[in-house]
């Protein structure tokens, strides 16, 4: 089956191309970018007057599934996702069974094959800790196993490997195999107690601890989570400068909101790291311009109300982002900002696809037609309406110029606005 996306702005990052134009797919696959005669198409879309891109790659998401399906599960937030214009999402291992060996890893892929309605890929844990249960192993997962599997991504998100000699046995790990290794970096003993809880030193104090263990003992491949912090993005400058196999992620409630929030929002407001000031949110917009911080992800995560309601230090960390990342950093970066399309595509699509090894993020011909169709609508964002279980945002009730209008992956559309006219 033939299908035309006609008229839109098509924006390729990976390719540069940005212009009026067609975009052309069959049977799932991208057969080329131009101008085509709508007469040969068994479906068109009229994209006139919006952007045509590669869909997002969302490469931080926590699904809660299995495990903790009473705040999300593989399905409801796979379709939050597609409502935010992505066509894959990374999901961390901080679920129950833990991901740490082979059997139950594919459980959880064939799951995600079944369910999903966007690609999903399920990260390996590195260790044997379970978060959700507050157990720390200092063991480390199947590795090896899960490496000969195919599995390439690993992560303890949401615990912090406190214990150096931990790290050390996982960056050999990464001379060994080529994996990436994702690090939550973060005091755990600052975190939870009240006088340092919300302090910038415990995310950069352990992020230089780390640099310093690379730098000594080597590491490829290795990926910093949640970067929230002025000295983090210098850290991780140098560290690039010096020729450390190192790359990292900031995400939207960084970018946009500062500690202030936490007084306006409460528990809404609160994630891990926590929020900063707006010389963190200049920082970190400078170290995504020049190249210090590679990507923006949603670290999107999922609470209930029953969860959330309580004292602030005791609240869980996180909130939910994956349905509304794109619509406010068009928003706040290319409306506000005036950072082109192009730009802020780039950090959503091209880049995770070649840093995490993943398909994806471009219009090349013979690509998945994964796409993102979107436009400058303005729109309320109403947390009553989010495909998710949970409503833990900050965000209900802001307006933003930007709007998911159509998604589709591997050419089937799987959410649409009724904005884009089919013919």
């Amino acid at each position: 089956m033939k299908t035309i996306l006609k008229n839109g702005r098509v924006i390729d990052p990976a390719s540069r191309f940005d212009q009026i134009a067609d975009v052309l797919i069959e049977d799932g696959k991208i057969l080329g970018v131009g101008s085509f005669e709508a007469a040969g198409a068994d479906r068109l879309f009229d994209c006139r007057g919006m952007m045509v891109a590669p869909g997002i790659i969302d490469a931080h998401v926590h699904l809660r599934d299995p495990g903790l399906t009473h705040k999300a599960t593989i399905a409801t937030d796979s379709y939050a996702a597609a409502k935010g214009g992505a066509t894959t999402i990374v999901a961390m291992a901080n679920v129950i069974p833990l991901p740490d060996n082979v059997a139950v890893h594919r459980m959880i892929t064939e799951r995600m094959k079944k369910e999903a309605r966007v690609k999903a890929i399920q990260v390996a844990s590195l260790t044997r800790s379970i978060q959700s249960r507050n157990l720390i192993s200092k063991e480390l997962s199947d590795i090896d196993g899960l490496v000969a599997s195919g599995v390439e991504i690993f992560s303890d998100d949401g615990n912090v490997l406190m214990d150096m000699t931990v790290l050390y046995n996982v960056l050999m790990k990464t001379k060994q195999h080529n994996i990436i290794i994702l690090l939550h970096e973060e005091d755990e003993n600052m975190k939870w107690h009240a006088p340092t809880a919300f302090l910038p030193s415990s995310e950069s104090s352990i992020l230089a601890r780390d640099l310093e263990l690379i730098r000594d003992v080597g590491g490829r491949r290795v990926h910093f989570q949640h970067i929230s912090t002025r000295r983090s993005v210098e850290l991780i400058r140098q560290a690039k400068a010096d020729g450390l196999h190192i790359s990292a992620e900031t995400c939207p409630h960084y970018l946009l909101l500062t500690r202030e929030a936490r007084d306006v929002y409460g528990p809404n407001a609160k994630m891990a790291p926590c929020l900063q000031t707006q010389d963190d949110i200049e920082a970190l917009i400078q170290g995504l311009d020049d190249g210090s911080i590679d990507i923006i992800v949603s670290d999107h995560a999922p609470h209930t109300r029953e969860d959330k309601n309580t004292e602030l230090v005791k609240a869980p960390n996180g909130i939910i982002g994956v349905e509304v990342m794109f619509p406010l950093l068009l928003h706040e970066l290319v409306h506000k900002r005036g950072f082109s399309y192009s730009w802020l595509l780039e950090r959503l699509t091209i880049r995770p696809a070649s840093l995490f090894g993943l398909r994806g993020g471009t219009l090349a011909q013979g690509q998945a037609a994964d796409i993102c169709v979107f436009s400058d609508r303005q729109w309320t964002i109403r947390a009553e309406e989010f495909a998710s279980i949970s409503r833990n945002t900050p965000y209900d009730g802001w307006e933003v110029r930007g709007c998911v209008e159509m998604t589709m992956v591997d050419g089937n559309v799987v959410y649409s606005s009724g904005q884009v006219e089919k013919q």
